[in-house]
């Protein structure tokens, strides 16, 4: 009964890190997006295969073109 009890408890320990975890992700990700969203300057992610996958909102006054228009 013990090694059922240790193995439950083990699983409840993993299972709470891994939802801290992902707070804390979502926060970091809420912090990038507030300030790529409000930059002056054109931010923009690729992937490893050189595609953007994210155009900020400044392309739109700089460039002319908008977010989805970039990406397309």
């Amino acid at each position: 009964m013990g090694k059922v009890q240790s193995s439950k408890q083990k699983v409840s320990e993993d299972i709470n890190k891994l939802l801290k975890e992902n707070k804390d992700l979502i926060k970091i990700k809420d912090k990038f997006e507030l300030l790529v969203n409000n930059i002056e300057d054109f931010v923009w992610i690729m992937n490893q295969k050189l595609e953007m996958i994210y155009v900020s909102p400044s392309v739109e006054p700089l460039l002319g073109y908008t977010p989805e228009e970039v990406l397309s």
